[in-house]
């Protein structure tokens, strides 16, 4: 046999080849579907973190620190940082930063999507931020500790989400007017 030419393929080559191609397609199939479980796994394990907090959400202490964050602590020195606000002040702050920090957390991790803070919250999550940062930032400042980037991260998300591509990620479907 000389260069350049080639034996036809028998039977029994062209039978391994075949089985080796879909060998390595199952090998594809088996490891994608095993990293979609361990996502799933893990989303599984960490979904009842979320759902408590939307039960802490519907309950009416959470509305009633939500309101003193919107409505009245912009009263309040921010001298001080949160450690100047009263022993009462300083509970609701401290649970609503601890409530928007746990949120954050939930989309840094993948738990959830910005979507679903923002289908769920809306504008009230960044206007509470908008009144606690300056508090924030000044305990911050006494402390020297990096407060709060969470938030401030994913406030910053929030503000670039895109009502139309939220409904549309999120499969809602529009009402009709």
């Amino acid at each position: 046999m000389g260069l350049g030419h080639t034996r036809p393929m028998g039977f029994s080559n062209a039978v391994s080849i075949l089985s080796l191609v879909i060998s390595v397609i199952a090998l594809a199939i088996t490891a994608f579907v095993s990293l979609r479980q361990v996502v799933l796994m893990r989303h599984a394990n960490l979904l009842p973190a979320f759902v408590d907090l939307l039960q802490e959400f519907r309950s009416s202490d959470f509305y009633s620190h939500q309101d003193f964050i919107l409505n009245e602590l912009r009263h309040h020195s921010t001298e001080n940082g949160y450690s100047g606000l009263g022993p009462n002040e300083r509970k609701s702050f401290l649970i609503m930063f601890d409530y928007l920090s746990s949120m954050a957390c939930l989309v840094d991790f993948g738990i959830v999507t910005v979507y679903h803070v923002y289908a769920t919250y809306g504008y009230v999550f960044q206007d509470m931020w908008t009144q606690m940062r300056p508090f924030i930032e000044k305990e911050g400042e006494l402390t020297g500790r990096k407060i709060g980037f969470v938030v401030e991260d994913l406030c910053r998300k929030l503000s670039k989400v895109d009502h139309a591509t939220m409904v549309r990620e999120m499969r809602i479907q529009p009402t009709n007017p």
